[in-house]
């Protein structure tokens, strides 16, 4: 890893993915960036790097990360209780409050997604970090990734990863199979089958969230699927709501034929 000018207790990465649901080849590469030896500490994003695309609420993400790794003392997470996180640039927002508090910032990428223009631009507008850390597959020579963005000539630091299957093929599945939520086996398949951790299958199995709906009337299944997933996540344990409005809102969930 080159030299780079930084405090040995202040190095702090910043992880942008969709995490859209959290798996366990996510962790993986959580894992992978605090084993780089560069970071101290990893702060975890989720946020839609290719606008326009219907993905789980974003709120919900969070939640699922804060779930999952509350408990680890070197990921730091945010626990989603307001939609003002959802404004546009408010990743890069962190990134700045982190350089306030005297850190040296890290942007972690995947070498797949550094590479893409189509996420680039976004990307290193999104996370301006101090220096960048890629994550790239063993079939990259490290020798192909620039020592320094050409763009804002920011050193560039290397980690060997295997990059994981995409996360749509993952939601794709469970969308597929609403008999995962009705026998419970979306809390027991193998990884090999389902490559979610427990503790996202039960966040997922508690909120339905992925849950097709059947088609009735005139009601098609996208549409179907967005009031189902955005009421799951309304009667979600966590939604600060009275007994008396969750009763209200599973009765309208039976006027719309849910």
């Amino acid at each position: 890893i080159p030299s780079i000018p930084f405090s040995s207790t202040r190095k702090i990465g910043v992880l942008l993915l969709d995490f859209d649901p959290l798996t366990t080849h996510h962790e993986a590469i959580i894992e992978s960036a605090l084993g780089s030896g560069v970071l101290d500490k990893l702060v975890l994003v989720a946020s839609d790097t290719l606008p326009g695309l219907l993905h789980t609420p974003l709120l919900a993400r969070q939640n699922i990360l804060h779930e999952q790794f509350r408990s680890d003392p070197r990921v730091v997470t945010f626990f989603a209780h307001s939609m003002k996180i959802t404004t546009w640039g408010w990743e890069a927002s962190i990134v700045a409050k982190l350089r306030c508090n005297g850190y040296f910032t890290v942007s972690v990428f995947l070498w797949e997604d550094y590479q893409d223009p189509t996420k680039q631009e976004r990307l290193l507008t999104s996370v301006p970090g101090d220096a960048y850390l890629i994550l790239h597959g063993s079939e990259v020579e490290p020798s192909e990734i620039p020592e320094a963005d050409p763009k804002t000539a920011k050193p560039v630091l290397k980690h060997p990863f295997s990059p994981p299957p995409r996360a749509a093929d993952v939601r794709g599945f469970l969308q597929s199979h609403p008999e995962l939520y009705s026998d419970r086996r979306l809390l027991q398949c193998g990884e090999a089958e389902l490559a979610l951790s427990p503790v996202v299958r039960k966040y997922i199995y508690d909120t339905k969230l992925y849950y097709r709906w059947p088609t009735t009337g005139n009601m098609t299944d996208g549409l179907r699927n967005i009031v189902g997933t955005g009421l799951a996540t309304l009667l979600g344990r966590d939604w600060p709501l009275s007994e008396e409005a969750r009763h209200r809102a599973v009765v309208k969930l039976g006027e719309l034929g849910c």
